[in-house]
């Protein structure tokens, strides 16, 4: 039997157009396609997490740059560390960023006093690691996610088809299908 019979059987079985049935099938494949898409997306195994060099215990110093007061210059907190004292303290800017030190890539004076705090800071012990979660149950929540996704997916499709019925019936008149009564 071919598919073109079988769309018509299906269309005068409801009470609705052939196009109707097609669009349906067509939103049913569409959804098939995600479903495919989203379980080829998820990892075979559980994902490892970046693993993040752990910075220096506490939080990074405050920079202070000098600034002009009338005829004296004062000393004020800085919006972060120049380039060249996060080189003299041997960090890299975005290491320091990292490890919570903020940067400013506009200032090019280098204080010893911002030097030296974070030569301070970088030589701290660095806290201790936290206990990763278990692979398995990661593998699981993954898991049900996938299943969650077709599960959301069906329903859609469910309801989207009952829209377009109901459209199709108020095109041609006629009453859309009575629901079934649940048992």
């Amino acid at each position: 039997m071919s598919s073109a019979s079988q769309k018509s059987r299906k269309a005068k079985k409801v009470g609705v157009k052939e196009e109707v049935v097609e669009e349906v099938e067509k939103a049913e494949k569409a959804v098939k396609k995600e479903v495919k898409r989203v379980e080829k997306a998820a990892p075979e195994g559980p994902r490892r997490p970046k693993v993040k060099a752990p910075g220096p215990a506490g939080k990074a110093p405050a920079a202070s740059v000098l600034s002009r007061n009338g005829i004296e210059m004062i000393t004020r907190e800085g919006k972060g560390f120049s380039i060249g004292e996060l080189s003299g303290a041997g960090l890299t800017p975005r290491g320091a960023a990292e490890w919570g030190a903020r940067v400013d890539y506009r200032r090019r004076s280098v204080l010893e006093s911002n030097v030296s705090a974070l030569k301070e800071w970088a030589a701290r012990p660095a806290p201790a690691a936290k206990a990763r979660a278990e692979p398995e149950k990661a593998a699981g929540a993954l898991e049900s996610i996938g299943e969650e996704v077709v599960v959301e997916a069906e329903k859609v499709v469910k309801k989207e088809a009952k829209k377009i019925v109901k459209k199709e019936a108020k095109k041609s008149g006629k009453k859309p299908p009575a629901k079934k009564p649940k048992s």
